[in-house]
């Protein structure tokens, strides 16, 4: 009865989503403004000048202030942003005193034009936050200028930043400098318990040494493990200690994003698992999900491996374990489902506690 119960549910599921209209699928939300849009439309041109005035004192006295967005600390934000994006190089030591945590006069008077909007129990944390992404955003916009002078500003942020992504960002700015004082932190994020501080941590290790070990956000802690020992191996070799990033290779690379990890081969198991999740196109997880019902049966003792395989990817771990639960019998599912909750990938052991529960 359970298994019906669930199976009818994957086919209503499909079914209402077959039966959307297409224009309602099609619809999209009003595009945002860009960068230099919202900087334009509040009286900063985006350029050194402009943009060293703007965040050096805030608006000009007199000057309308747009009522949207309602916030101003995202023209802030903007400003920043087009300071490295736009390759202002005259704003390196502006940006130096931001990122060491010293706001202007004119970041300060934006960021208390915005408390005012928000209930006072929330200053404290409005303010906390929007300063943690002013030294973000500004630790940023100096990799991309990549000038040397900016080194000793971004070491202060890797030794002394709140958040680890902050220090991740100035290890990789400082790559962008041609130095290579960030790795060792990189080095140690990779080996954090917390999986997606560890997978940010190898994407900078690919930036800053072009060395790619493939670690996604849904890497299994099992094949996490492998390659932190392959990362402190090269960390700790002969290449590693007469290593020196390229800069230009680092802002490429950068620029770039990540290479995409291999796709699982077509119509397998772990391609139709992996699409149930696609998050972007809904035609191919309803595909999926009806070619799994009719595999669902013949695919049990496959359904198992792939749940109960420590190197395969979490969602794909996932995805098997809640459609072996489907076709496998409530004895054999229970038993699976025990040893499975002492699993060390969280998701996997939290799904299945719920299963030998019987929920």
């Amino acid at each position: 009865m359970q298994l019906r119960r669930r199976l009818a549910a994957l086919l209503l599921a499909a079914a209402l989503a077959a039966a959307a209209s297409p224009a309602a699928q099609s619809t999209e939300p009003p595009r945002p403004p860009d960068r230099r849009e919202l900087l334009t439309t509040h009286g900063v041109d985006p350029e050194a000048e402009a943009l060293a005035a703007f965040l050096e004192a805030g608006f000009p006295p007199g000057f309308t202030v747009p009522p949207t967005p309602e916030l101003k600390t995202q023209i802030v934000l903007s400003a920043i942003q087009e300071a490295g994006i736009g390759g202002h190089r005259a704003l390196a030591p502006l940006l130096q005193r931001l990122a060491i945590g010293e706001p202007t006069p004119g970041v300060r008077s934006i960021l208390e034009r915005d408390l005012e909007r928000q209930p006072i129990g929330m200053h404290d944390t409005v303010r906390a936050g929007f300063l943690r992404l002013v030294v973000r955003n500004a630790t940023v916009s100096l990799g991309l200028l990549g000038d040397p002078a900016s080194r000793p500003a971004l070491e202060q942020v890797l030794a002394a930043a709140d958040e680890p992504a902050t220090r991740l960002e100035a290890a990789i700015a400082l790559a962008m400098t041609g130095s290579g004082a960030g790795l060792s932190y990189v080095v140690e994020a990779a080996a954090s318990d917390d999986r997606p501080l560890a997978s940010a941590a190898f994407q900078a290790a690919y930036y800053i040494t072009a060395r790619n070990y493939g670690v996604t956000s849904v890497t299994s802690d099992a094949r996490l493990d492998q390659h932190r020992g392959q990362l402190r191996e090269w960390a700790a070799s002969d290449a590693a200690r007469g290593f020196a990033p390229s800069a230009p290779d680092v802002r490429r690379r950068r620029a770039a994003g990540p290479p995409a990890p291999p796709a699982p081969e077509p119509d397998t198991l772990r391609a139709l698992l992996r699409d149930t999740r696609n998050p972007f196109d809904q035609q191919r997880r309803i595909a999926a999900r009806n070619r799994l019902i009719e595999l669902r049966a013949a695919s049990l003792a496959e359904f198992r491996a792939l749940a109960q395989d420590v190197l395969e990817d979490v969602d794909i771990r996932t995805e098997a374990l809640r459609w072996y639960a489907l076709v496998e019998s409530p004895r054999e599912l229970r038993r699976a489902a025990r040893r499975l909750a002492k699993d060390r990938d969280a998701e996997v052991a939290q799904l299945a506690e719920r299963l030998a529960k019987g929920e």
